[in-house]
């Protein structure tokens, strides 16, 4: 017997459905087909737990140098009062160059100051900075040292801005990405190191001091001549205020310390009070 023509594409169609997985819509332009239920898929096996590494604590991951947006390769039209110093700023253990510089007006004036870093690569990162002379001297500007102050494998630029017979005003640049910034104190202005000494008075800083962490800290510290007796020593006051690296541009305060000596004239000052930090003399 001859089965209809209607019954046998009917069938056809269902065998396709059920080889195309019960598609729901196929169930829906024809009603006389019930849609197919999806066949369930199988739970997946868990894998077994890697084993826990206990030789040793966990050590984050020195930040590796980030290629940086290429730059204005030449300076401004009058630039001025250029100093250089080397170093790694983007801990690629290559050789960059940090410039401080200014454009100048056309009396011959400094105008804006700048800080710029040269990669090794070619690529600029430049940092147009306040001109108030509350902070910057008739000196200027002047690129001094290249240290890395916090450890994290990346030199910081120390720039002057003031100098004077007995200490200088150091301020510190970090390159933070493709971007050069300021160190600053958490919830205060730019950090500012003095760094010098004259009769009657000293002042330095400490980068290579840790905290029970472990932690790198910087310790900035001053002494003052309270007293003098009649033997030629003298009585001194000292303070030694700490900062933790919160991030690669911003120190938080952690304590701040104070106490006396007596000191003759030609006495060292304590171990505690020396300035220290990378394998340069200040």
């Amino acid at each position: 017997m001859q089965r209809p023509r209607h019954a046998l594409a009917a069938a056809a169609i269902l065998t396709a459905a059920v080889a195309l997985g019960g598609w729901a819509a196929l169930g829906t332009d024809r009603r006389e087909l019930a849609p197919q239920a999806a066949a369930p898929k199988p739970a997946p096996v868990p894998s077994a737990p890697a084993a826990p590494n206990t030789t040793r604590p966990h050590v984050p991951e020195v930040p590796g140098p980030r290629p940086c947006l290429d730059g204005q390769a030449g300076l401004p039209r009058r630039p001025g009062k250029i100093s250089t110093i080397a170093g790694d700023f983007d801990g690629d253990h290559a050789g960059d160059r940090l410039l401080a510089y200014a454009e100048l007006e056309a009396a011959g004036q400094p105008s804006q100051w700048h800080i710029r870093v040269v990669l090794a690569t070619g690529h600029i990162a430049d940092l147009a900075l306040d001109n108030t002379p509350e902070w910057i001297g008739q000196g200027g500007l002047v690129a001094r040292r290249a240290v890395d102050a916090n450890g994290d494998g990346r030199d910081e630029g120390f720039v002057t801005s003031t100098g004077g017979a007995s200490n200088d005003a150091y301020n510190i640049f970090v390159l933070a990405g493709c971007q050069l910034r300021q160190i600053r104190i958490a919830g205060a202005a730019g950090l500012q190191i003095l760094v010098g000494a004259s009769l009657g008075h000293a002042e330095g800083f400490d980068c290579q001091g840790t905290d029970r962490h472990g932690r790198r800290l910087l310790a900035l510290w001053g002494v003052q001549r309270a007293q003098d007796h009649p033997d030629g020593r003298s009585t001194y006051t000292w303070t030694r205020t700490s900062y933790r690296w919160a991030a690669s541009t911003l120190v938080r305060h952690v304590d701040t310390t104070s106490g006396t000596f007596e000191a003759a004239p030609d006495d060292p000052l304590p171990p505690a009070l020396t300035t220290r930090c990378g394998a340069v003399a200040w």
